[in-house]
């Protein structure tokens, strides 16, 4: 299972939640992103080797995942900027991709506490106003290669449960 969603929608955490529970591998594909470029950070690699890098290394650890995948694959929020990456998620049809669609309002309440840590999407504004345009923007890239869509405005318990739920039913 792939899951996929903007900023703060707790994909990384209730990934996470799901290996623990289920007895399972998961990863994180930006923090392979982030080996494969020896950056220490999103943040830092944004400002070192730019954007243009990041999507490229994302672009080749997704298809790599996509090529053997573990169990529950936590994505970056962009993944779906990149029109091959949206083919190869809408084509994979061995892996369940799942969205977490989170509210404008819980995530510009999540991302107040993180967004120091992540880089900058516009280079404008305010952090977590500025994730919330971009999610915006991105919500009919996410719909298109979802398989199914979780609300994950709720607490990662919550939302983890409602993905366990799905995948039981599915």
């Amino acid at each position: 299972m792939l899951l996929i969603g903007p900023r703060a929608a707790g994909k990384s955490s209730v990934a996470q939640s799901l290996a623990e529970a289920l007895v399972v591998q998961w990863v994180d594909l930006d923090e392979l992103v982030l080996r494969t470029l020896s950056a220490e950070s999103a943040k830092a690699a944004f400002a070192e080797l730019g954007e243009a890098a990041w999507r490229s290394a994302e672009s080749t650890a997704l298809k790599s995942i996509l090529d053997d995948p573990p169990p529950i694959t936590a994505t970056g929020g962009g993944v779906v900027c990149d029109v091959i990456n949206r083919e190869r998620l809408a084509a994979a049809d061995h892996v369940q991709v799942i969205w977490l669609d989170v509210s404008p309002e819980v995530s510009r309440d999540r991302l107040r506490e993180t967004a120091g840590d992540r880089p900058s999407l516009t280079g404008q504004g305010d952090a977590a106003e500025e994730a919330i345009a971009v999610a915006r923007s991105r919500r009919g890239l996410y719909e298109q290669v979802a398989g199914d869509r979780v609300d994950a405005d709720g607490s990662i318990a919550d939302v983890t449960h409602a993905v366990r739920e799905l995948i039981t039913h599915a």
